[in-house]
């Protein structure tokens, strides 16, 4: 049921419709609107207009219209329709209201938050995607249950379908994040990796859901700006709880190394990269870096690409004290299947 659901959103993809997979060589012959002149469009303007060319920009605001935007003028959202064969992009966190709106309207929309993830652009053809049906397939057989499967594969289409998906991420969302969920629970005396900490927002949970009775939290960030926040928030717990937080300004790797951390605004952080952009980054092996007498219970990673290297990088510690993992598989185009077959051959 589920393999027949993936293996028809990869033939949609056959047949050149736009998904997040290909999107800057589909959506060429499209005129481009940004849709959402808010908070989230002045953090990524920039950043959009260099991966494709935005023609215009729209809000709901009307106190908007006609105004220019970064040197793109803001029309009224039924002027859309008037456009040449129309594409909205939806630059805001809750881009689902927009879509729906595109839906009425009959204009095709995706989200700014599947299009900044250059490690997904794989282009038109779709052998890559069809030689990972059997890899796909056996992630789906090794989850624990059909709601797992369900989450899998509606995730998945959402890749491929865009907005036409028949369920949006909105139907299996559920809150908590990496606590909370009925899945992973946090207990007295957990031994905890945070690595991508920012600005301490997991560290902070980890001590509120505790109430401070965790016995040690390793918080890795890689930015150093993000690191000096981090240490700056972490001022306002108690002196006992200050000791058990050991915070590093580093990125977690599969080695030992130094490269560089590049930024991308205060919303979308920063990522490993081997050109000399951002600031120099040091980056450590989880094995080579944490005591070897601590016993790890859990691993949280958000590092923006750099999981799979940060897995290799912590073999011994998951293979050793087989901790709770929550780790990200959104930030390259097969982290969704590679990542749990890596951590099941671990």
């Amino acid at each position: 049921m589920w393999m027949d659901k993936i293996n028809e959103a990869v033939q949609y993809a056959k047949k050149r419709r736009i998904n997040i997979y290909n999107w800057p060589d589909t959506i060429r012959n499209y005129t481009v609107v940004a849709f959402g002149l808010g908070k989230f469009f002045e953090d990524t303007h920039e950043r959009l207009f260099n991966l494709c060319e935005v023609e215009y920009v729209s809000d709901n605001d009307k106190n908007k219209w006609g105004k220019e935007f970064y040197g793109k003028k803001c029309i009224k959202p039924k002027e859309i329709m008037k456009l040449d064969n129309p594409l909205v992009i939806v630059v805001m966190g809750n881009y689902i209201p927009v879509r729906d709106q595109m839906r009425q309207m009959r204009i095709p929309s995706m989200c700014i938050t599947d299009l900044h993830m250059s490690e997904y652009i794989r282009g038109e053809k779709t052998d890559w995607l069809e030689n990972e049906l059997e890899n796909i397939k056996t992630v789906i057989d090794l989850l624990e249950d059909d709601y797992s499967r369900d989450v899998f594969t509606t995730v998945f289409c959402n890749k491929i379908y865009g907005s036409e998906t028949e369920h949006d991420y909105a139907e299996v969302f559920s809150d908590g994040e990496y606590f909370g969920t009925g899945i992973l629970e946090l207990m007295p005396g957990e031994v905890l990796i945070d690595a991508g900490a920012y600005i301490g927002d997991t560290v902070a949970d980890v001590v509120q859901l505790t109430d401070g009775k965790f016995d040690k939290i390793y918080a890795y960030e890689l930015s150093s700006e993000n690191y000096a926040e981090m240490k700056k928030d972490i001022l306002k717990y108690s002196e006992n709880i200050q000791k058990k937080i050991e915070t590093i300004n580093a990125g977690v790797w599969d080695k030992k190394e130094e490269l560089w951390c590049e930024h991308f605004g205060t919303l979308v952080g920063c990522q490993v990269v081997e050109e000399q952009l951002g600031e120099p980054a040091q980056l450590v092996a989880l094995d080579e870096d944490i005591p070897e007498d601590a016993t790890i219970t859990m691993i949280k990673m958000d590092i923006e690409g750099s999981e799979q290297k940060a897995i290799l990088g912590a073999k011994k510690i998951i293979s050793r004290d087989k901790p709770k993992l929550a780790i990200c598989l959104y930030h390259t185009a097969d982290d969704m299947w590679k990542i749990p077959l890596l951590i099941k051959q671990i």
